[in-house]
Protein backbone atom coordinates (compact mmCIF):
# COMPACT_ATOMS: atom_id res chain seq x y z
CA UNK A 1 0.00 0.00 0.00
CA UNK A 2 2.46 2.60 1.29
CA UNK A 3 4.89 1.58 -1.88
CA UNK A 4 2.10 2.02 -4.26
CA UNK A 5 1.37 5.78 -2.33
CA UNK A 6 5.08 6.65 -3.15
CA UNK A 7 4.62 6.04 -6.78
CA UNK A 8 1.45 7.91 -7.55
CA UNK A 9 3.27 10.78 -5.32
CA UNK A 10 6.11 10.53 -7.99
CA UNK A 11 3.98 9.94 -11.02
CA UNK A 12 2.45 13.30 -9.56
CA UNK A 13 5.34 15.09 -8.96
CA UNK A 14 7.05 14.29 -13.06
CA UNK A 15 3.46 15.50 -14.08
CA UNK A 16 3.73 18.78 -12.10
CA UNK A 17 6.88 19.54 -13.39
CA UNK A 18 6.14 18.92 -17.21
CA UNK A 19 3.27 21.06 -16.31
CA UNK A 20 4.49 24.39 -14.82
CA UNK A 21 7.70 24.10 -12.33
CA UNK A 22 10.57 26.30 -13.52
CA UNK A 23 13.46 25.32 -16.14
CA UNK A 24 16.61 26.83 -17.23
CA UNK A 25 16.80 25.82 -20.56
CA UNK A 26 12.53 26.45 -21.34
CA UNK A 27 13.30 29.99 -19.52
CA UNK A 28 15.72 30.80 -21.80
CA UNK A 29 14.01 29.81 -25.01
CA UNK A 30 11.37 32.31 -23.44
CA UNK A 31 14.24 34.87 -23.24
CA UNK A 32 15.80 34.89 -26.44
CA UNK A 33 12.47 34.55 -28.20
CA UNK A 34 11.61 38.16 -26.15
CA UNK A 35 14.23 39.74 -27.57
CA UNK A 36 13.84 39.07 -31.13
CA UNK A 37 16.73 36.20 -31.11
CA UNK A 38 14.77 34.23 -33.22
CA UNK A 39 17.69 32.10 -35.06
CA UNK A 40 19.18 31.56 -31.44
CA UNK A 41 15.45 30.65 -30.33
CA UNK A 42 15.33 28.06 -33.05
CA UNK A 43 18.64 26.56 -32.67
CA UNK A 44 18.38 25.76 -29.20
CA UNK A 45 15.16 24.46 -29.53
CA UNK A 46 16.26 21.82 -32.33
CA UNK A 47 19.37 21.25 -29.53
CA UNK A 48 16.34 20.72 -26.67
CA UNK A 49 14.51 17.90 -28.59
CA UNK A 50 17.90 16.20 -29.47
CA UNK A 51 17.99 15.78 -25.87
CA UNK A 52 15.92 12.61 -24.97
CA UNK A 53 15.04 15.03 -21.24
CA UNK A 54 13.01 17.30 -23.75
CA UNK A 55 11.81 15.49 -26.57
CA UNK A 56 8.54 14.93 -24.82
CA UNK A 57 7.75 18.44 -23.41
CA UNK A 58 5.45 20.52 -25.90
CA UNK A 59 7.69 23.87 -25.64
CA UNK A 60 10.34 22.96 -27.56
CA UNK A 61 7.78 22.71 -30.44
CA UNK A 62 6.24 25.72 -29.18
CA UNK A 63 8.96 28.07 -29.34
CA UNK A 64 10.71 26.14 -32.38
CA UNK A 65 6.93 27.13 -34.34
CA UNK A 66 7.13 30.68 -33.15
CA UNK A 67 10.69 31.70 -33.95
CA UNK A 68 10.47 29.92 -37.41
CA UNK A 69 7.87 32.02 -37.96
CA UNK A 70 9.99 34.85 -36.11
CA UNK A 71 12.55 34.72 -38.50
CA UNK A 72 10.25 35.29 -41.35
CA UNK A 73 9.52 38.83 -39.73
CA UNK A 74 12.75 39.89 -40.28
CA UNK A 75 12.90 38.37 -43.50
CA UNK A 76 9.84 39.10 -45.32
CA UNK A 77 10.24 37.56 -48.75
CA UNK A 78 10.46 34.09 -46.52
CA UNK A 79 7.66 35.08 -44.35
CA UNK A 80 4.80 32.73 -45.80
CA UNK A 81 7.08 29.54 -46.43
CA UNK A 82 7.93 30.34 -42.74
CA UNK A 83 4.65 30.16 -41.46
CA UNK A 84 3.98 27.12 -43.62
CA UNK A 85 6.94 25.17 -42.29
CA UNK A 86 6.37 26.50 -38.30
CA UNK A 87 2.78 25.05 -38.96
CA UNK A 88 3.83 21.18 -38.71
CA UNK A 89 5.72 21.96 -35.34
CA UNK A 90 2.81 23.91 -33.44
CA UNK A 91 0.42 21.58 -34.78
CA UNK A 92 2.92 18.82 -32.54
CA UNK A 93 2.72 21.29 -29.63
CA UNK A 94 -1.17 20.90 -29.18
CA UNK A 95 -1.34 17.45 -29.36
CA UNK A 96 0.55 17.51 -26.23
CA UNK A 97 -1.83 16.51 -23.38
CA UNK A 98 -0.72 19.61 -21.07
CA UNK A 99 -0.79 21.91 -23.79
CA UNK A 100 -3.78 23.67 -23.19
CA UNK A 101 -1.67 25.05 -20.00
CA UNK A 102 0.87 26.10 -22.51
CA UNK A 103 -1.44 28.08 -24.35
CA UNK A 104 -2.80 30.27 -21.50
CA UNK A 105 0.02 31.24 -20.11
CA UNK A 106 1.73 32.06 -23.56
CA UNK A 107 -1.53 33.31 -24.62
CA UNK A 108 -0.06 36.85 -26.07
CA UNK A 109 2.76 35.22 -28.43
CA UNK A 110 0.64 32.53 -30.04
CA UNK A 111 -2.45 35.31 -30.39
CA UNK A 112 0.58 37.26 -32.16
CA UNK A 113 1.78 34.57 -33.82
CA UNK A 114 -1.87 33.21 -35.60
CA UNK A 115 -2.31 37.16 -36.23
CA UNK A 116 1.07 36.73 -38.10
CA UNK A 117 -0.68 33.90 -40.31
CA UNK A 118 -4.32 36.39 -40.80
CA UNK A 119 -2.33 39.84 -41.67
CA UNK A 120 -0.29 37.86 -43.99
CA UNK A 121 -3.18 36.15 -46.02
CA UNK A 122 -4.73 39.89 -46.10
CA UNK A 123 -0.97 41.23 -47.57
CA UNK A 124 -1.05 38.27 -50.55
CA UNK A 125 -5.04 38.25 -51.33
CA UNK A 126 -4.70 40.98 -54.03
CA UNK A 127 -1.89 39.64 -56.15
CA UNK A 128 -1.03 36.08 -54.97
CA UNK A 129 -4.60 34.57 -54.46
CA UNK A 130 -3.75 31.34 -55.20
CA UNK A 131 -0.59 31.78 -52.52
CA UNK A 132 -3.00 33.26 -50.17
CA UNK A 133 -5.41 30.24 -50.26
CA UNK A 134 -2.81 28.11 -49.96
CA UNK A 135 -1.54 30.07 -46.92
CA UNK A 136 -5.37 30.05 -45.24
CA UNK A 137 -5.78 26.30 -45.85
CA UNK A 138 -2.33 25.96 -43.18
CA UNK A 139 -4.15 28.40 -40.88
CA UNK A 140 -7.43 26.10 -40.86
CA UNK A 141 -5.09 22.68 -39.96
CA UNK A 142 -3.02 24.99 -37.25
CA UNK A 143 -6.16 26.73 -35.81
CA UNK A 144 -9.69 26.00 -34.66
CA UNK A 145 -10.85 29.25 -36.60
CA UNK A 146 -14.17 29.28 -38.49
CA UNK A 147 -12.87 32.09 -40.22
CA UNK A 148 -14.04 32.64 -44.00
CA UNK A 149 -11.44 33.40 -46.14
CA UNK A 150 -13.73 35.57 -47.97
CA UNK A 151 -14.09 38.42 -44.73
CA UNK A 152 -10.04 38.06 -43.67
CA UNK A 153 -9.24 41.54 -43.00
CA UNK A 154 -6.76 43.47 -40.86
CA UNK A 155 -8.36 44.41 -37.42
CA UNK A 156 -10.57 47.60 -38.12
CA UNK A 157 -13.39 48.97 -36.71
CA UNK A 158 -14.90 51.34 -39.00
CA UNK A 159 -17.51 52.04 -37.29
CA UNK A 160 -16.19 54.49 -34.71
CA UNK A 161 -17.04 57.80 -33.52
CA UNK A 162 -14.66 60.61 -33.42
CA UNK A 163 -11.33 60.89 -31.80
CA UNK A 164 -11.01 61.54 -28.22
CA UNK A 165 -9.58 64.71 -28.62
CA UNK A 166 -12.52 65.86 -30.34
CA UNK A 167 -14.98 65.29 -27.15
CA UNK A 168 -14.62 65.35 -23.44
CA UNK A 169 -12.77 63.27 -21.39
CA UNK A 170 -15.74 62.43 -19.02
CA UNK A 171 -17.91 61.40 -22.13
CA UNK A 172 -15.82 59.41 -23.72
CA UNK A 173 -15.47 57.43 -20.87
CA UNK A 174 -18.92 57.31 -20.02
CA UNK A 175 -19.13 56.01 -23.58
CA UNK A 176 -16.60 53.12 -23.53
CA UNK A 177 -17.99 52.24 -20.42
CA UNK A 178 -21.66 52.00 -21.99
CA UNK A 179 -20.23 50.30 -25.17
CA UNK A 180 -18.40 47.67 -22.92
CA UNK A 181 -21.73 46.86 -21.23
CA UNK A 182 -23.39 46.76 -24.28
CA UNK A 183 -21.89 43.49 -24.59
CA UNK A 184 -22.66 41.88 -21.45
CA UNK A 185 -23.21 38.25 -21.82
CA UNK A 186 -21.43 37.50 -25.38
CA UNK A 187 -19.41 34.11 -24.80
CA UNK A 188 -15.88 33.85 -24.43
CA UNK A 189 -13.59 33.28 -27.64
CA UNK A 190 -10.11 32.50 -27.49
CA UNK A 191 -8.26 35.01 -30.09
CA UNK A 192 -12.24 36.43 -30.72
CA UNK A 193 -12.68 39.89 -31.84
CA UNK A 194 -15.91 40.19 -32.74
CA UNK A 195 -19.51 39.65 -31.23
CA UNK A 196 -19.73 36.72 -31.36
CA UNK A 197 -17.07 35.98 -29.04
CA UNK A 198 -14.08 37.75 -27.34
CA UNK A 199 -11.41 37.15 -25.13
CA UNK A 200 -9.96 39.81 -22.52
CA UNK A 201 -7.92 41.77 -24.93
CA UNK A 202 -10.06 41.37 -28.36
CA UNK A 203 -12.66 42.67 -25.95
CA UNK A 204 -11.16 45.75 -24.84
CA UNK A 205 -9.61 46.04 -28.65
CA UNK A 206 -12.40 46.56 -29.62
CA UNK A 207 -14.35 48.64 -27.37
CA UNK A 208 -12.07 51.16 -27.91
CA UNK A 209 -11.61 51.48 -31.37
CA UNK A 210 -15.53 51.50 -31.49
CA UNK A 211 -15.14 55.12 -29.40
CA UNK A 212 -11.92 55.84 -31.65
CA UNK A 213 -9.30 54.70 -29.86
CA UNK A 214 -6.77 52.39 -31.36
CA UNK A 215 -4.66 49.97 -28.80
CA UNK A 216 -2.53 46.55 -29.38
CA UNK A 217 -4.74 43.58 -30.12
CA UNK A 218 -2.73 42.00 -27.34
CA UNK A 219 -3.18 42.49 -23.39
CA UNK A 220 1.07 42.40 -23.27
CA UNK A 221 1.29 44.77 -25.64
CA UNK A 222 -2.03 47.19 -24.12
CA UNK A 223 0.09 47.36 -21.05
CA UNK A 224 2.58 49.08 -22.54
CA UNK A 225 1.28 51.64 -23.96
CA UNK A 226 -1.04 53.16 -21.13
CA UNK A 227 -0.28 56.01 -18.84
CA UNK A 228 -0.09 54.21 -15.25
CA UNK A 229 -2.77 55.33 -13.11
CA UNK A 230 -2.54 54.77 -8.95
CA UNK A 231 -5.76 53.09 -7.52
CA UNK A 232 -6.98 56.92 -5.97
CA UNK A 233 -6.96 58.01 -9.58
CA UNK A 234 -8.39 55.38 -11.22
CA UNK A 235 -11.58 55.98 -13.40
CA UNK A 236 -14.58 54.45 -15.57
CA UNK A 237 -13.01 53.31 -19.16
CA UNK A 238 -9.09 52.94 -17.56
CA UNK A 239 -7.95 49.41 -17.91
CA UNK A 240 -6.92 46.79 -15.76
CA UNK A 241 -4.17 44.50 -15.38
CA UNK A 242 -3.56 41.04 -14.66
CA UNK A 243 -0.68 38.39 -14.43
CA UNK A 244 1.24 36.33 -12.25
CA UNK A 245 4.26 37.80 -11.31
CA UNK A 246 5.32 41.19 -13.85
CA UNK A 247 3.82 38.88 -17.12
CA UNK A 248 0.49 40.30 -18.36
CA UNK A 249 -2.29 37.79 -18.81
CA UNK A 250 -5.61 39.33 -18.50
CA UNK A 251 -7.51 42.98 -19.27
CA UNK A 252 -10.23 44.35 -18.30
CA UNK A 253 -12.10 48.01 -18.27
CA UNK A 254 -12.98 49.37 -15.22
CA UNK A 255 -16.41 50.78 -14.78
CA UNK A 256 -16.36 51.61 -10.97
CA UNK A 257 -16.43 55.52 -9.95
CA UNK A 258 -13.73 56.45 -7.31
CA UNK A 259 -14.57 55.80 -3.86
CA UNK A 260 -16.11 52.40 -5.03
CA UNK A 261 -15.65 49.23 -4.85
CA UNK A 262 -13.13 48.58 -7.40
CA UNK A 263 -14.51 46.95 -10.59
CA UNK A 264 -14.01 46.26 -14.00
CA UNK A 265 -15.74 44.48 -16.90
CA UNK A 266 -14.00 42.13 -18.98
CA UNK A 267 -14.41 38.59 -20.62
CA UNK A 268 -13.98 35.97 -18.35
CA UNK A 269 -12.87 32.44 -19.87
CA UNK A 270 -15.68 30.67 -18.03
CA UNK A 271 -18.32 33.21 -17.94
CA UNK A 272 -17.66 35.32 -21.16
CA UNK A 273 -18.28 39.45 -20.75
CA UNK A 274 -19.29 40.05 -17.20
CA UNK A 275 -18.78 42.59 -14.26
CA UNK A 276 -16.59 41.77 -11.59
CA UNK A 277 -15.52 43.11 -8.18
CA UNK A 278 -11.58 43.10 -8.09
CA UNK A 279 -11.58 44.29 -4.57
CA UNK A 280 -13.98 41.28 -2.70
CA UNK A 281 -12.29 38.57 -5.51
CA UNK A 282 -9.18 36.79 -3.86
CA UNK A 283 -8.24 35.30 -7.25
CA UNK A 284 -8.76 39.04 -9.22
CA UNK A 285 -7.28 41.13 -6.25
CA UNK A 286 -3.69 38.83 -5.91
CA UNK A 287 -3.26 38.99 -9.54
CA UNK A 288 -4.02 42.63 -9.91
CA UNK A 289 -0.66 44.24 -11.29
CA UNK A 290 -1.86 47.74 -12.32
CA UNK A 291 -4.24 50.00 -13.84
CA UNK A 292 -3.71 52.61 -16.46
CA UNK A 293 -5.29 55.14 -18.88
CA UNK A 294 -5.31 55.45 -22.80
CA UNK A 295 -7.71 58.66 -22.39
CA UNK A 296 -6.40 62.11 -21.93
Amino acid sequence: MGKNILIIIAVFAISFTKAGAQDSKLDKLEMYYDQGHYRLTLRKSKKLLRDSSYKDHPLPYMWKALSTAGIGIKKSKTLTSRLIESSDYFQTFTQFENAGYYQQTYRSEILNYQELFLNQIVELKPKKSKLAKELFFVYQSTFDDPIVFETIELLKNPETIPPSSKISSKKLRNKVVSEAKNHLGVPYKWGGTTKKGFDCSGYTSYVMAKNGITIPRIAKDQSKIVTKVNTKKVQPGDLIFFGNGAKVTHVGIIVSKPGEDLSMIHASSSKGIMISNVESSSYWKKRMLFMGTVIE
